[in-house]
């Protein structure tokens, strides 16, 4: 009997190394006045998380610029997969790869196989490891987390319908572990008042390390 395989552990990118590659391909997007859909594309998939699939399917008068010009700009995903359509929040770079996006005829079909082409040339150009931008989405879920969002906030971005794969793909974070525990500490201290602490009538009051040194 085949043995099963491993589920995929998350595969994210460090920032810095996601921006250089975007800039090596902003960079010969600019030089060579040619490539800005697949520019566009790239800025879409980086600050949204979205699948290529999603992206194709986008409806630039139904899911993009309807929402884009709200106080908080949203874009309209479509979930796949029988799944319902949501809307996701942009940052100020996601507001502005969508209007790229708008602006360079972006929507509609395109072929992942030259995308896939167009982005490991760049990241040669920028120096970094060969990645596949599919990892963009996972980089997405793992700054999401990093950054304080929950797994169900991640798993609706993601348009998921499990949270077993959206763990896939967001990744536990110390750092945001210390965040999580630092406000509990924060609101156990401004629940019990000025003093910090509740004094406990088992022991008589608050303990300090040096009592009970």
């Amino acid at each position: 009997q085949r043995p099963s395989e491993p589920d995929p552990e998350p595969d994210a990118r460090p920032v810095n190394m996601i921006q250089s590659v975007l800039d090596a391909l902003w960079y010969r997007t600019v030089m060579n006045n040619r490539g800005w859909p697949t520019l566009a594309r790239a800025l879409v998939l980086a600050h949204t998380g979205m699948r290529p699939s999603q992206v194709k399917r986008l409806d630039p008068d139904l899911d993009i610029r309807p929402y884009l010009d709200g106080d908080v700009p949203f874009v309209q995903v479509s979930a796949g997969k029988g799944g319902k359509s949501y809307l996701m929040p942009l940052t100020s770079d996601g507001k502005a790869a969508f209007l790229l996006f708008l602006r360079v005829g972006a929507v509609g079909e395109f072929s992942t196989q030259a995308f896939y082409k167009s982005w490991v040339l760049a990241c040669d150009q920028a120096n970094v490891t060969r990645f596949n931008p599919y990892k963009l989405r996972h980089s997405f879920a793992t700054r999401m987390r990093r950054a304080g969002a929950d797994l169900a906030d991640v798993q609706a971005l993601l348009g998921h319908k499990s949270p077993k794969t959206t763990a896939r793909y967001a990744d536990v974070s110390v750092d945001k572990l210390v965040t999580a525990v630092q406000r509990m500490e924060r609101g156990w201290n401004e629940a019990c008042g000025p003093s910090g602490a509740a004094p406990s009538k088992a022991s008589g009051g608050r303990f300090t390390e040096r009592q009970i040194g």
